[in-house]
């Protein structure tokens, strides 16, 4: 008898016992390489940031924040919290006077000379993708304050009738706001635009410091204006480098063997933190990659398109993308620049001229290398006439309606300027048109 032939069939038991064991260790493989699957770090290839200016003019403007003395009483309701003009007009003439304004300008002399080395060297934003996106978000509030100490300085020039002084104090201010966010990522933007709307300010007040101006001095802030318009970081820009700053954040992020773990987040159901246990490394990073791929299509459509924004399909995704259109932030940020532009040039033929020109298109190649288009228009001309000698200039703004100049209210539907001076500020819900000498 052969051993093929003694050896007995398997049992019913047996065979089901095999069959689980194969089932099992085949569960136990497949297991593993999902695990490794969802765990390999797929490969990110970061082009080469911008090489760094030595010395870094962002350097000097964080060294002239950490210098700057602050008012003890506050010299400028810029720098005071109470606001005395509106509460207490008697004390504000005192504790706001020139004097006192110009003996804190003195006793900080030493930080307004670092600050205008900012001015005088090349400047981007320190490299975020070394660091983090939260690389430099310890500068960020002290230059806040700088920008409103030069605000300070703005309104002390002014109060003494030193109009170019005044209006190249601000685009100091405007200069930084916009310099400083070149190379960087979002955060850094958003504050850049928020100190290039404290610099913009006074130029947009009661005061009318641009029509101030003789003729040298119109043309030399259009051109100083133009020129920091021309090397601005877009906001397209900036979302080019926030992807890499997002993808270098999940590289680190993903390191800690818990990264899927959102059980803490009060807002997870159940089935999102089950998604998430089985998120892998290489889906988040093609999620990211997706999202700001659309982020960068949306700004680069005209402003009045349909969005292409895409949401995060998971928690953790949120936590590193962009979820909401950035045009509202371009615009508000480029329309009052590029208004404040041709008011600049406007001054300046006006001046030259004898009259202001028939059409906006006669301010090239003479007075602007190139007249600006309105944003809210979806890069139609800014809208412009001449009426009693004088000029009237709008942007559509951000209703994307021509109401014909009316400008844009404040929230109690009252126009004309409040107690500091100040027209109506632009906001992306701002409905009526943003118009030059009447809006900020």
């Amino acid at each position: 008898m052969t051993a093929s032939s003694s050896r007995r069939p398997l049992s019913r038991g047996e065979k089901w016992l095999l069959g689980f064991s194969m089932l099992l260790l085949a569960g136990f493989v497949g297991v593993g390489l999902f695990a490794t699957k969802i765990n390999t770090a797929p490969a990110i290839v970061f082009p080469t940031p911008l090489p760094r200016p030595t010395p870094n003019g962002y350097d000097f403007y964080v060294a002239s924040a950490r210098a700057m003395k602050p008012a003890t009483p506050p010299v400028d309701a810029v720098n005071d919290s109470q606001n005395l003009l509106e509460t207490n007009p008697q004390l504000a003439a005192k504790n706001y006077s020139l004097a006192r304004k110009t003996a804190w300008l003195r006793a900080n002399a030493t930080a307004f000379a670092l600050f205008q080395k900012g001015i005088a060297t090349p400047c981007l934003h320190p490299d975020a993708r070394v660091g983090g996106s939260m690389v430099a978000f310890g500068s960020y509030g002290s230059l806040r304050e700088l920008a409103r100490a030069k605000m300070i300085e703005t309104h002390a020039f002014a109060l003494q009738k030193r109009w170019n002084d005044a209006v190249n104090s601000s685009l100091d201010t405007v200069q930084m706001g916009s310099d400083m966010a070149r190379g960087g990522a979002l955060i850094g933007k958003l504050v850049g635009t928020a100190i290039v709307a404290i610099g913009r300010d006074p130029l947009n007040s009661s005061d009318f410091l641009p029509e101030k101006l003789n003729g040298p001095q119109s043309r030399a802030a259009a051109k100083r204006l133009e020129s920091i318009l021309r090397r601005r970081a877009s906001y397209r820009d900036v979302l080019q480098e926030a992807r890499w700053v997002s993808l270098n954040d999940f590289a680190r992020f993903s390191q800690n063997p818990k990264w899927r773990d959102i059980s803490s987040d009060p807002n997870a159901t159940w089935r999102q933190k089950v998604e998430a246990r089985l998120l892998s490394k290489d889906g988040m990073v093609q999620g990211i990659n997706e999202s700001f791929d659309a982020q960068i299509a949306d700004i680069s459509q005209p402003y009045n398109s349909p969005s292409l924004v895409k949401q995060p399909d998971n928690l953790i995704l949120d936590s590193f993308v962009v979820k909401q259109s950035l045009r509202p932030q371009e615009g508000r940020e480029i329309v009052p620049l590029n208004v404040l532009l041709l008011r600049f040039a406007l001054r300046a033929y006006q001046l030259e001229n004898g009259a202001f020109p028939a059409s906006l298109n006669q301010l090239a190649p003479k007075y602007l290398q190139k007249v600006p288009t309105d944003y809210y228009a979806d890069g139609a001309e800014f809208r412009y006439r001449i009426k009693n000698g004088d000029y009237e200039l709008w942007s559509v703004g951000p209703d994307g309606k021509d109401n014909g100049g009316v400008p844009i209210k404040w929230r109690d539907g009252k126009v004309g300027v409040n107690k500091n001076g100040r027209f109506p500020m632009l906001t992306p819900e701002s409905t009526g048109d943003y118009v030059a000498r009447r809006n900020r």
